[in-house]
């Protein structure tokens, strides 16, 4: 029997739908379900007088120049931002102190995440060697492509076991991530241990830095960065100290073999016109950048003072954003402070009497501690 082309195709197209459908499923399964209740917490809240301390974003909003640089890219959002693309890249590039090859573009370092994996250890027989807890993204898409996924605790002082994870690595072949300072602990691996444990490295794993939240921890004892390492995957954001954590863009620096590698695996034209206004203009603006990183230190140093003054334990802090030993359950504890319209951070396994709390403006801190000692009270 003969089949037509139109219905080979469209065969092959329910083929793939139902591939599509499977992945999906998997990817609900491996990193959508755990951000469900904080999703639905979300959603039952009004939006008026809400305060939203569960996702480390920045209070204050994108730094002033890049907030008008957006608004006036609006108007060129009929047209592809091929050329806005092409501009940021060459930006990052000279920011960076690295080629254009070495850089490519995410939406949000979420999108760089994802490629890293695909790229590295994106197939049945690859494995992705973290530590947990840490940002989920990476696991989930590792687990949603039959990855192995070689999964090991923190250290007692919440870094990344780095023996452990060399151990790991002596057989097969994927990808080490290691996210620093961490998500959600806030707390960092030494740079120095880190060294070491990059130059030990099999090649036949690449090494992915997730470094979300550098700014805030530049200056801290035992840290710095991995930026121009050559055994180093670095993802970058803007979401965070830049305030533009709705806008999505991110970007990574590496090897230009391993961006070549990492780039088939990113969605085309990923990156919108107003977002490259916004990352071209927070590029150009150091000062105002310093001054935000700053600000939320301050904010930070405040929230620790505050968790001291009630002798409350909170795991060594050098992000924008705190886990603070609640006594409870933190999904029960998140709930009350829910039903006092203030969202926290979402539970994470193995640390179930951590409340993350990400630090907001100082009025909307002073809410959160009216809250606080209001439910420790009655607890």
């Amino acid at each position: 029997m003969q089949v037509s082309r139109r219905a080979l195709m469209t065969g092959m197209g329910l083929t793939a739908a139902a591939a599509a459908v499977g992945r999906a499923f998997a990817w609900e399964e491996a990193l959508v379900a755990p951000f469900r209740a904080d999703m639905q917490v979300r959603r039952s809240l009004p939006k008026a007088g809400m305060v939203i301390l569960s996702s480390n974003e920045n209070p204050y909003g994108a730094l002033p120049k890049a907030a008008d640089a957006m608004r006036s890219a609006l108007p060129m959002g009929n047209r592809y931002a091929f050329r806005q693309t092409s501009d940021l890249s060459d930006k990052i590039a000279s920011y960076c102190t690295c080629t254009r090859e070495q850089v490519t573009l995410g939406n949000g370092s979420t999108e760089i995440l994802k490629m890293s994996v695909a790229a590295f250890a994106g197939a049945p027989g690859k494995r992705l060697v973290y530590c947990w807890p840490t940002f989920e993204a990476a696991p989930g898409y590792a687990k949603a492509m039959g990855a192995q996924l070689v999964e090991l605790p923190l250290t007692k002082s919440y870094a990344f076991d780095l023996d452990a994870m060399l151990d790991a690595t002596k057989t097969g072949s994927g990808l080490v991530y290691i996210c620093n300072p961490n998500n959600p602990t806030a707390s960092i691996t030494p740079y120095s241990d880190m060294k070491t444990f990059v130059d030990k490295v099999p090649a036949s794993y690449a090494i992915l830095i997730d470094e979300a939240y550098h700014h805030f921890a530049v200056g801290q004892p035992g840290y710095d960065t991995f930026l121009g390492n050559p055994r180093v995957i670095l993802a970058r954001t803007f979401s965070k100290v830049y305030g533009m954590a709705g806008i999505r863009l991110g970007y990574a620096v590496a090897t230009k073999e391993n961006i070549a590698k990492m780039n088939p695996h990113k969605l085309d034209t990923n990156i919108n016109a107003v977002a490259c206004a916004g990352g071209l203009s927070s590029l150009e603006d150091d000062p105002a950048m310093q001054d935000a990183a700053k600000r939320m230190v301050a904010d930070r140093e405040e929230f620790l003072k505050q968790a001291t003054a009630r002798k409350i334990k909170t795991v060594p802090c050098v992000a924008n954003f705190a886990m603070i030993y609640s006594g409870q359950p933190a999904a029960d504890l998140g709930k009350k402070f829910a039903d006092k319209n203030i969202l926290v951070g979402r539970p994470f396994p193995s640390m179930n009497e951590y409340l993350r709390v990400s630090f907001g403006t100082p009025a909307e801190m002073k809410q959160f501690w009216a809250a606080w000692d209001e439910l420790v009270k009655t607890a």
